[in-house]
């Protein structure tokens, strides 16, 4: 993968990792007064030269980001941005739109997926579809994890390891382990040796690493990623709620912990079953008080 531009950012203890940058920021993008379905057609001509489904993600999760970025409670964004792509993309079918509404698919919330895909079945009844990337965005597959935390229990970074084909990229939570667990910064990486090199590394006495389950990665980011978004000022910074929506898809593509089966529980009926079933075997044949054994089946099933 070749993004536009990478920045060099900190990410376990004094390490340094890469991660995609932007192909444009948000924050300057158009012209004042420009009404945010311009700003996602402008994008859409942005991602209809994206060379891959990451770049695409990312930058449409710093596009669907850009209101909570600027202190819009995720509501508040949800409704504007579902009223854009319905009230406005969907009246202007073309490559650009069917390109930014199916990439809203791919990192948005639940509402805003769900007013992208009836927008896309608009923009493609009129003959216009997304860029080749739309086949697989969103659907890497998961390869493996890792954990890498201080002695003191006070913070942990987790990486996870994604492939779309022969492309590999690793996504990083950093979370402040006091309770209840945050996440506190998200980077994502296509450099996956440097990253892993990085978590690896035994010069700091005060840090450990080890692999991680998927699915334990799953269970331990899920929540610490919704607590980083809470409130008016969520712990996460700017640049990592940019990412947020990325994150997101990556738990749906991670399996879950095997659910625990519940306890059974028992009543009079199947103690007097099983004292009848054993008092009828074969182990208590040869005992010499039948009484004796039936009182201590009982207390035993009990």
């Amino acid at each position: 993968m070749s993004p536009r531009h990478r920045h060099r950012h900190g990410s376990t203890g004094s390490n340094k990792i890469r991660y995609h940058g932007l192909a444009t920021d948000p924050h300057t993008d158009g012209q004042a007064g420009e009404s945010l379905a311009d700003l996602l057609l402008g994008y859409g001509e942005q991602l209809l030269e994206m060379p891959g489904p990451l770049e695409a993600e990312l930058s449409a999760a710093s596009l669907v980001t850009l209101q909570r970025q600027r202190g819009l409670p995720q509501q508040m964004c949800d409704l504007t941005i579902t009223s854009v792509l319905t009230e406005d993309l969907a009246g202007h079918p073309c490559d650009q739109s069917a390109a930014v509404v199916r990439a809203i698919i791919a990192v948005g919330s639940a509402p805003q997926r769900s007013a992208a895909t009836s927008v896309l079945g608009e923009i493609t009844a009129s003959g216009f579809y997304p860029p080749a990337w739309a086949a697989v965005i969103g659907r890497p597959a998961p390869v493996a994890a890792w954990r890498r935390y201080d002695v003191f229990g006070d913070t942990e970074t987790i990486a996870i390891e994604f492939a779309y084909g022969p492309d590999r990229h690793v996504l990083l939570v950093r979370t402040d382990q006091f309770r209840p667990p945050a996440a506190t910064q998200i980077t994502i990486d296509d450099d996956v040796d440097a990253v892993t090199a990085s978590l690896r590394d035994s010069t700091d006495p005060l840090s450990r690493w080890e692999d991680l389950d998927l699915a334990a990665a799953r269970a331990r980011l899920e929540p610490a990623l919704a607590r980083g978004d809470r409130g008016r000022h969520p712990s996460l910074p700017a640049d990592s709620l940019a990412r947020l929506p990325v994150a997101r898809t990556r738990m749906r593509r991670l399996p879950r912990t095997p659910a625990v089966a519940p306890d059974v529980a028992f009543d009079a009926d199947d103690r007097r079953s099983a004292v009848t079933a054993f008092l009828s075997s074969p182990a208590t044949q040869d005992a010499t008080d039948p009484a004796t054994v039936q009182f201590w089946a009982e207390v035993l099933t009990g």
